[in-house]
């Protein structure tokens, strides 16, 4: 007995201007009926998706915490983690898978991408489709070599300056750096970290 439009604002919350029967009414059919939204129309109508995209390997407990962090945070915000994993992309063929995920992720509409990137080296054009849409992207964990984005991760010159302290401090003089590639951001400052505390001390 009303309108589409008065069903529609009373059920997306807008409908303070309808007396309190006519709202009652309606959440009730909505509940017999259990009616849920569309969000895929909610989306297109809005321009916001409510989820987001994650590229995080998901091998190792280091990477199992962060990734449970963030799905913690998103569903506080009511928003949705489309989890996709790159593992460590060496090969021309692997920076294609990653890029193709990158372009699912946009072709759904995310409303952001976050992304531990396989390959530090990537150019600008690699990501150039996530900055043309508006899209916000934030790297984790190794930082871009030549491109500048948003990025969140540790202070790994600290880290490798901590462990070579407590290594000293408990005595140690013969000790040995086990790192990644000098490819690898994260690991080469961790070493250099290392290196320079065990440099400068007394022998």
């Amino acid at each position: 007995g009303v309108t589409l439009t008065t069903v529609s604002r009373i059920l997306n919350q807008k409908g303070d201007k309808y007396a309190p029967a006519t709202k009652d009414k309606i959440f009730a059919i909505a509940k017999r009926l259990k009616y849920r939204p569309n969000a895929l129309v909610l989306g297109m109508q809005s321009g916001i998706t409510h989820t987001a995209g994650v590229m995080i390997p998901t091998d190792s407990q280091f990477y199992a915490q962060l990734v449970a962090g963030i799905h913690a945070r998103f569903h506080e915000n009511d928003t949705i983690m489309l989890l996709s994993w790159n593992p460590a992309f060496k090969t021309d063929k692997d920076d294609q898978q990653e890029r193709h995920i990158i372009h699912q992720l946009l072709d759904r509409r995310v409303d952001g991408i976050i992304l531990r990137p396989g390959n530090e080296h990537c150019e600008r054009s690699y990501f150039e489709e996530i900055w043309d849409r508006g899209v916000p992207f934030i790297t984790v964990d190794r930082e871009m070599a030549e491109t500048v984005t948003d990025f969140v991760g540790t202070d790994d010159l600290v880290v490798g300056h901590e462990a070579a302290k407590h290594l000293l401090g408990l005595g140690h003089q013969r000790v040995l750096f086990l790192g990644d590639s000098p490819e690898v951001s994260t690991s080469q400052r961790r070493e250099d970290g290392f290196r320079k505390v065990f440099s400068e001390a007394p022998h």
